[in-house]
């Protein structure tokens, strides 16, 4: 079917336009149902009008408007100073549209507006939208990375890893890090755990796409987060003083998973070849890596293809972790027996470490940082 043309469309969403700052409902769903037409840099000649809808009380009608302008890109520049006015505005739905709509427009004055829309909006996963436009923008966007990081402060847990693991995507993009960080796509989500013997001898081969290459240069190698899904079942603890709270709560872990920090250190000798530490900080949520660390240890051996036999591991628990702990961060070594009949580790124990850059030394780390 052939679109109308753009006098035909013009005077309808000008007759439109008219009805609905008048209060016609039914203008203002034309309006909508006439702008989901409108999407392409093609469709320059629609921005004045496009503008003039961002001025109707409707917030559907101006949703739409600033959505076509967005899918227009830079050819709608000149809808910018309208665009920076609704992010400053109370209405958060269209504040962050308004930053997505940005992402095509180049510039300081788009990355500021995206930068203060970041810092106003409440929800995440309004938070998070910005991000993966803001990212569009490439080395531009870095003066701007402190303030993104410090209005992320006031989140914890699963938002938390959420918008800090975009930013230090953004950061490792325009900075290019040594250190591997996440690739896109389902990783960056989760990786699945499984109960050792569940699959074994098939597990390399599940674990391919999941792939990250580590560099061959001595201390450490890789720091980044480390999520993953899994289906533990808990034990009964103080927070959950029935059964159907520890249901409950058994369900949400099954669902989510968790996620840890991860820290990967490869010695200057061949046995041990690496020191892994998991850390449950601030920002961890989820499963508790005490709960599944046999299970963790076999992912992260697969993902990044170390020897499970010439690996040592460590678990953190930080003092701001939200687990009481003594003061200062608590660190263990974590025993595990690596069984190849199931490829997978037996359940561990662990020994207090008492000075972890004594101990990163007695296993060969000879340069603790990046």
């Amino acid at each position: 079917m052939i679109n109308p043309s753009f006098d035909a469309r013009e005077s309808k969403i000008l007759k439109d336009l008219a009805a609905a700052k008048s209060g016609d409902e039914a203008a203002a769903r034309r309006l909508c149902e006439t702008f989901t037409e409108i999407g392409s840099p093609q469709d320059k000649a629609f921005v004045p009008l496009l503008r003039a809808a961002l001025n109707v009380e409707d917030q559907d009608v101006r949703l739409y408007a600033i959505c076509c302008l967005g899918a227009i890109g830079e050819a709608a520049v000149d809808a910018m100073p309208q665009l920076l006015d609704v992010i400053e505005g109370q209405d958060p739905t269209l504040t962050a549209a308004a930053a997505v709509a940005l992402r095509s427009i180049p510039g300081k004055r788009a990355i500021e507006g995206m930068v203060r829309a970041f810092e106003k909006l409440e929800p995440a996963h309004h938070k998070t939208s910005v991000l993966a436009s803001l990212s569009e923008h490439g080395p531009d966007v870095e003066p701007y990375l402190p303030r993104l990081e410090a209005a992320s402060e006031r989140y914890s847990g699963f938002e938390y890893a959420n918008i800090a693991s975009r930013i230090r995507r953004i950061r490792s993009e325009i900075s290019h890090f040594e250190i591997a960080a996440l690739p896109d796509g389902e990783f960056a989500q989760r990786v699945p755990l499984y109960p050792p013997g569940e699959y074994a001898g098939a597990l390399d081969q599940f674990y391919e796409k999941y792939r990250i290459r580590l560099n061959q240069t001595e201390g450490l190698i890789y720091r980044d987060r480390f999520r993953f899904s899994s289906s533990i079942s808990l034990m009964p603890s103080e927070s959950a003083e029935t059964d159907a709270e520890l249901a409950d709560l058994g369900r949400l872990v099954m669902r989510r998973g968790g996620e840890v920090g991860i820290d990967i250190y490869r010695t200057s000798s061949k046995e041990p070849s690496h020191v892994v530490v998991l850390s449950a900080d601030r920002f961890w949520f989820g499963a508790s890596p005490q709960d599944v660390y046999e299970r963790l240890a076999t992912a992260v051996v697969h993902v990044f293809s170390l020897d499970p036999q010439k690996t040592v591991w460590v678990e953190r628990w930080a003092r701001d972790s939200g687990r009481p702990v003594t003061g200062e961060d608590e660190f263990s070594h974590v025993n595990l027996t690596y069984d190849p009949r199931t490829d997978g580790f037996d359940e561990p124990t662990r020994t207090r470490i008492a000075d972890l850059e004594k101990f990163l030394r007695d296993k060969g780390v000879r340069s603790l940082g990046v």
